[in-house]
């Protein structure tokens, strides 16, 4: 290794790199809290195109109602508030559901203030804040509402009710949304449990309801017949929140997650959430979109008492993306919603300062069997309803001022499908955002930093892992929060390389490698544990190189990629991360003339793609005994290498430059599903180095 490699940069060089002051939040965009003094609880939540609907109760709110009123309050897109209200009237009343349907809003709880004491109220908005209509109804005995859902020209509201005999059940209300009128109200019972319906959607075959003081699941047909009641073994014991897709009902019980048919006979799969420290969720609300489910609820302990989590689950049960966020008081997640690539949560918490963190989990699969479950079914006919016709008022609440428990909402930005970082034709940094639907997003520029050469990032954990060549040829290291887009700043981490260094992380051994080209042509590599953060010295391995790298990492294995230093021939080669050997170089079938580039599937399967001679793009694959053939991409040529990865769906993405040299980028995936290709898309921006992905 030359002397120049091991070099220290003296304080006084001057800074390629230099450190970075946080950027703006980007996976967080906002958060706010509502209320006053009293105890203040945001229930629910719901988006249009012209804001987010949060609504819940408030208790002693200047120009209120006095007592506890129902609550609700527009946000704009960029967290300011456009308008709140509070409905009710001298006694206790709360809203726990708000949704959007036909350009109103509707707004379901319970009222004390109207009716008998302790009724059902419906109260719809103009998204602008006015009342339309409301409408309190229920019996002579105790009933609170708790959901609301829409189906043609009607409404079905579904509330906790009482009887004479002292056991609470499910009450379910039809509502001919265009005469504001009752078209009939059913009373669900058990015999042995008191009821707790906890939410209601609707399709076709008719109304679903999730019920957590039976712990089960019923359907009742749009004519008021019972449909089916199902219960299972082996659950947590509280059924709080379902939501219907694509013929299935998908049901949180605690920590579980099911996926139940639709017609109540069949658990697809059921799986326990785990945050990795072992900690377990109690879910409370779910939300279904475009083939994923989000889901929100608290959990114990995290950062210090009960923080508010959120989660991506794909329909299969897969995880895809977690966070939590809370501070030392208690937090709780009640409404999730998401539009677009944002995701909205609302709660109640109780300390002024909160922390936010991605975090990773375990998905835990169980056998619950289903069974039908007895339930009685009636008519309900004796019920009293009244429209209230209440003056709303506007509340004078304190915005982002904790006193007790406050009401909150967060807005979260997804993870993107993929990220690419490029070199500017400035020579700074930046990055881009891809999601499936619809597409790339715009160049963002990193707050610091320059390199001659491309980026080589790694993505783990919340993360993005950067590793660059300075302008000085020193080696940089930097890492990218991606849920609050707060950047580190730059690391000399020691040496000097005329490339761009590699990047590769593997969880199972808990380090993060960077894998460079020295000054000497000869392959270096330098190990972080994730844990420690401690550095290890350079090892420098056998061969040399005369282009970049490639790297990356799996089960303890860190495999690595050149091209020779002599000729266009390709050279692959793993190094065992626990005995810290390596296995030596074994050729590669084909040519190229750039720096290849490496990823590793969830199987553990690792893709190697070049350019070839002849300028088009290739990809091998190793079932980590043998090769099985290189596949050319089916269109496209590059005059640089080209950069892969994978998505946490399994589909292949490739970024090149354009065969023109101009600079332009490309790229396009291979979908796992179809086993396609996608055409090539232009993205906007230039770069004159190879592309990466993570």
């Amino acid at each position: 290794m030359s002397p120049r490699f091991l070099a220290l940069l003296s304080l006084c060089a001057a800074l390629a790199l230099v450190l970075a002051a946080p950027i703006g939040a980007q996976t967080l965009k906002w958060e706010h809290t509502w209320g006053y003094t009293g105890d203040d609880f945001a229930y629910g939540v719901d988006v249009d195109d012209t804001g987010i609907y949060m609504a819940g109760s408030t208790l002693g709110i200047p120009n209120g109602f006095g007592d506890d009123d129902a609550f609700i309050a527009k946000w704009d897109e960029d967290g300011n508030l456009l308008w709140d209200r509070v409905w009710g009237g001298a006694d206790h009343d709360e809203a726990r559901s708000v949704k959007v349907y036909g350009g109103y809003v509707y707004v379901v709880g319970t009222t004390y203030s109207f009716g008998s004491g302790g009724d059902i109220f419906l109260a719809v908005f103009k998204p602008t804040g006015e009342l339309v209509w409301d409408l309190a109804w229920g019996t002579s005995e105790l009933e609170e509402g708790v959901d609301i859902a829409f189906y043609n020209d009607y409404a079905y509201v579904v509330a906790r009710g009482n009887t004479p005999t002292g056991l609470s059940t499910a009450l379910l209300t039809k509502i001919k949304l265009s005469t504001q009128s009752i078209e009939w109200i059913r009373r669900v019972s058990s015999s042995t449990a008191n009821l707790i319906p906890t939410s209601i959607d609707v399709g076709d075959p008719g109304v679903y309801v999730s019920d957590d003081g039976g712990d089960f699941v019923f359907m009742l047909k749009h004519d008021g017949s019972l449909g089916w009641a199902t219960k299972w073994s082996g659950g947590a014991g509280h059924v709080e929140s379902l939501c219907l897709m694509d013929g299935y009902l998908y049901v949180l019980d605690g920590e579980f997650v099911l996926k139940l048919s639709e017609d109540g006979t069949t658990i697809a799969w059921a799986k326990a959430v785990e945050i990795v420290g072992s900690f377990y969720p109690h879910l409370r609300d779910i939300y279904c979109n475009d083939g994923d489910l989000y889901m929100t609820g608290s959990v114990h302990g995290y950062f210090i008492s009960d923080d508010v989590v959120a989660f991506k689950l794909t329909s299969d049960g897969d995880f895809k993306w977690g966070v939590v966020w809370g501070g030392d008081g208690n937090e709780y997640g009640y409404g999730i919603v998401k539009s677009g690539h944002q995701v909205y949560v609302v709660g109640s918490t109780s300390w002024q300062m909160r922390n936010s963190e991605i975090v990773d989990a375990k998905l835990h699969s169980y056998t619950l069997d289903p069974s039908s479950y007895s339930v009685t079914l009636q008519s309900v006919s004796e019920y009293a309803s009244t429209s209230p016709n209440v003056q709303v008022k506007d509340p004078n609440a304190n915005i982002d001022n904790v006193n007790n428990n406050e009401a909150f909402i967060l807005k979260l930005k997804e993870p993107p499908d993929v990220y690419a970082f490029v070199r500017g034709m400035n020579n700074k940094i930046y990055r881009n955002m891809y999601y499936l639907n619809p597409s790339w997003e715009v160049w963002t520029q990193l707050p610091s930093g320059a390199t001659p050469s491309g980026v080589a990032v790694a993505r783990h954990g919340g993360k993005i892992y950067l590793a660059v060549r300075g302008m000085n040829d020193k080696i940089y290291y930097g890492e990218l929060d991606e849920l609050t887009e707060e950047f580190s700043g730059w690391t000399y981490v020691g040496g000097s390389t005329p490339s761009k260094p590699a990047i590769a992380i593997d969880p199972d051994a808990g380090y993060l490698w960077i894998v460079v080209r020295g000054m000497n042509d000869r392959i270096y590599i330098k190990g972080r544990d994730l844990s420690s953060g401690t550095w290890t010295a350079w090892e420098k391995l056998p061969g040399s190189t005369s282009e970049a790298p490639a790297a990356t990492a799996h089960a303890n294995q860190l495999f690595i990629a050149v091209k020779g230093s002599e000729d266009n021939s390709i050279w692959f080669g793993a190094y065992d991360e626990s005995s810290r050997t390596f296995s030596g170089w074994n050729k590669v079938s084909g040519a190229t003339p750039s720096a290849p580039d490496l990823a590793v599937d969830s199987s553990g399967n690792v893709y190697l793609a070049v350019r070839g001679t002849n300028n088009k793009i290739y990809i091998n694959k190793y079932d980590g005994t043998n090769w099985l053939g290189w596949e050319q991409v089916p269109t496209g040529t590059t005059a640089q290498g080209p950069a892969i990865a994978f998505d946490l769906d399994g589909n292949l993405h490739v970024m090149v430059t354009s065969s023109s040299g101009d600079g332009s980028i490309y790229h396009c995936y291979k979908d796992v599903a179809t086993g396609t290709w996608t055409p090539w898309s232009k993205l906007s921006g230039k770069t004159p180095s190879e592309p990466d992905l993570t």
